[in-house]
């Protein structure tokens, strides 16, 4: 035996692995299998979507501070964070998945109802002139009523969330 460790014969090389599509991305992407790239591109696409999001916040943090508003921007940050784990979730499966689906079809009614609330005031339809609806021009302003039917829409997402959740827990009656 010789005398100094590093005089040894080296290892055994570990077989050879196959080839990537995703070996040019750093290491914990390449890592990622490529079957579940359905799962991990979205998450990663969102993610940016929401690191860009962030940043223009903070570059613009007084649009937290003035009062008109307020509560329809926190909501929807609360609505941002519940979209942003439930990217996480599709992954690492943290939340009993109806209960997310609920939660998150409640934050957009209360997301809907701040807004109508806190700025239907000034978008009443007889103050606001809209060649077409709100969503569907540029140029134009949602109502106050667009706002409540939102809401309306938001309730009905709740509703068929519910169903489907509801059928699929039922026993199979062939």
């Amino acid at each position: 035996m010789p005398r100094w460790p590093w005089a040894t014969a080296p290892p055994p090389a570990a077989p050879p692995t196959p080839h990537s599509a995703l070996s040019f991305l750093p290491v914990t992407f390449a890592s990622v299998p490529t079957d579940r790239l359905h799962i991990y591109l979205p998450l990663l696409l969102a993610s940016l979507f929401f690191f860009d999001l962030f940043i223009i916040t903070l570059r613009h943090n007084r649009m937290f501070i003035p009062r008109y508003g307020r509560k329809h921007r926190l909501m929807g940050g609360c609505f941002l964070v519940l979209l942003t784990l439930g990217y996480y979730d599709a992954v690492e499966h943290i939340f009993i998945r109806p209960l997310f689906d609920v939660l998150l079809s409640l934050a957009g009614i209360m997301l809907t109802i701040t807004a109508a609330v806190e700025f239907g005031g000034a978008h009443k339809a007889a103050i606001v002139n809209n060649r077409a609806s709100g969503a569907l021009d540029p140029e134009a302003t949602i109502t106050a009523e667009e706002m409540w039917e939102h809401c309306f829409y938001q309730g009905l997402n709740l509703a068929q969330i519910s169903y489907v959740h509801v059928v699929g827990a039922l026993p199979d009656l062939r």
